[in-house]
């Protein structure tokens, strides 16, 4: 269906907004959001009806859907002043007033093939997962209660996964007692991945099978199943949940940036350059985290009014000085520059407050506290917010503040995006905390597993050298000393004294006390 409204075009199919023959960048919410607006012209909508329709298993704030009004305005023309198109009704909800023209494709689109650039186009920007229903192998009708249970709970699981989108519980339904045609169904679902599966009784047990399959190049990506007792259904069906969670998002994300490196950086959509630069960046190699700045200056470019684009690209400028790449003087201006351009593009961003919270860790720590709890507000399954308010409160003195934040880091790690890119962070900011609460042993493990997680982290190698040199290790500290200067060779006692942050001036003399024994003179 095509729905047209003064010089735009609305293709639902397609999922393209076009002015005139330009097509308009729009995220898949925004989209979403227009379009049910538009689908419902003759009347207005509640905003129950909104997040119902938008998020039907999610839990968002009012603030999350006035930014996607705002940018659906935006997108069209409108503002939320003049009201032309998208109208606010006080108690009532929104309408769309603008007059609406519906047309009929002439001819059924073709079905998806692999590697057809149309098709790429057709699809939604970023990856969607839809949660088929299982098959019911025996045929029982007893089972059924517990297979729908099963959806329900993997589709609630992923749902919580911010850089995933879910294809809802009523369109998945639509697949039952269906023969699934997987290219069909995934075009028919604008679903890039299906999982899929069935259950059948097996002597005492319940077996359930599960496959994650690629509906785009018809492809099983992973398998598994799942053997338990019937007597320990009801207690074990968490566990098989989030064991299924567990084993498909990294493998979700890994096959994004498969699909992302196969492309030229001028081919790159805004999300696949996210993919792109967030492999560069959890390398830790200094040359390939500049080649991720690169890929999000080209991005910034080709889609200006992306909040999070920016949002990135500040958060690797930020991290050139985290690392110790480069001076604090130099670059944190220009990062906050660039966090407060994406602030002013959607205020309510989570990603926006957090680069402009990390940005300002480097000035004041605690100036940095209000934004990363802002950023938690708005996304509460922002590991990496956890992360940087930890690291805050560790440069802070708050250690055991830290600690807890960097706990959380760990257990949500896995639901958010920026963590894919930040691999091993939340050892390694415990690793600091512990120096600043003088637990240097527990330090140093800290800074083993976040070595051992990303090993050209320079970070994870100086949370090893400064524990271990105050714990009188002297050696380890000095071995630690040759790592940082093989992966930083810039790093020197000047280096230390002016960009260290930490807020207590004891904490600062540890600091270079530590380097100093590690070797570390000039």
């Amino acid at each position: 269906m095509v729905y047209r409204f003064r010089d735009y075009a609305l293709d639902v199919g397609r999922r393209e907004l076009r002015h005139g023959s330009v097509i308009c960048h729009v995220e898949p919410q925004v989209f979403d959001l227009l379009t049910y607006l538009i689908q419902n012209h003759d009347r207005a909508v509640s905003k129950e009806e909104v997040f119902n329709a938008i998020w039907p298993a999610k839990v968002v704030c009012e603030a999350t859907l006035s930014s996607r009004l705002n940018a659906a305005r935006n997108a069209i023309g409108d503002n939320g002043r003049d009201q032309h198109l998208i109208r606010t009704l006080r108690t009532k909800g929104f309408r769309f007033v603008g007059e609406v023209r519906q047309e009929n494709p002439a001819s059924t689109p073709p079905l998806i093939i692999a590697g057809d650039p149309d098709v790429e186009c057709a699809l939604m920007d970023r990856p969607t997962l839809a949660v088929l229903p299982f098959e019911n192998m025996d045929g029982d009708p007893k089972e059924e209660r517990f297979i729908r249970a099963l959806m329900d709970d993997l589709i609630t699981e992923f749902a919580s996964c911010d850089w995933l989108p879910t294809v809802s519980r009523d369109s998945s339904l639509g697949c039952k007692d269906k023969p699934i045609e997987v290219q069909q169904t995934s075009r028919r679902l604008r679903a890039r991945y299906l999982l899929r599966g069935s259950v059948r009784r097996v002597g005492d047990h319940q077996r359930i099978s599960v496959q994650l399959v690629d509906g785009f190049a018809d492809r099983n990506i992973w398998a598994n199943r799942y053997d338990v007792t019937v007597a320990d259904l009801a207690t074990f069906m968490d566990d098989v949940v989030k064991r299924v969670a567990t084993s498909i998002r990294p493998l979700l994300f890994h096959a994004e940036q498969l699909r992302a490196g196969r492309k030229s950086c001028e081919a790159l959509n805004t999300w696949e350059s996210m993919v792109r630069a967030l492999s560069l960046m959890n390398t830790r190699e200094r040359t390939l985290v500049e080649d991720a700045r690169l890929v999000m200056q080209e991005a910034s470019l080709a889609d200006p009014c992306s909040a999070q684009v920016h949002s990135l690209l500040s958060f690797i400028t930020t991290l050139g000085v985290h690392q110790g790449w480069q001076r604090r003087a130099q670059e944190i201006p220009h990062a906050l520059h660039i966090a407060r351009t994406a602030l002013s593009l959607n205020s309510d961003e989570a990603w926006a407050h957090l680069a402009f919270g990390y940005a300002n860790i480097w000035v004041h720590p605690e100036l940095a506290v209000p934004h990363l709890e802002k950023a938690l507000g708005l996304n509460p399954n922002l590991a990496i917010a956890h992360y940087l308010l930890a690291l805050a409160c560790a440069y802070a003195g708050q250690g055991d503040l830290a600690l807890s934040h960097g706990e959380i880091a760990e257990r949500l790690g896995p639901r958010d995006l920026l963590s894919h890119g930040n691999s091993g962070a939340h050892y390694n900011v415990r690793a600091t905390a512990c120096f600043g609460l003088g637990r240097y042993h527990a330090g140093i493990e800290f800074a083993r597993k976040a070595i051992i997680e990303s090993p050209g982290m320079p970070t994870a190698h100086r949370a090893f050298l400064i524990n271990n040199a105050l714990a009188g290790r002297r050696e380890e500290a000095k071995a630690g000393l040759q790592r940082i200067q093989r992966v930083a060779p810039s790093m020197s006692q000047i280096w230390i004294r002016e960009s260290a942050v930490w807020s207590r001036g004891e904490d600062h003399r540890k600091y270079v006390e530590a380097f100093r024994i590690a070797g570390l003179i000039k």
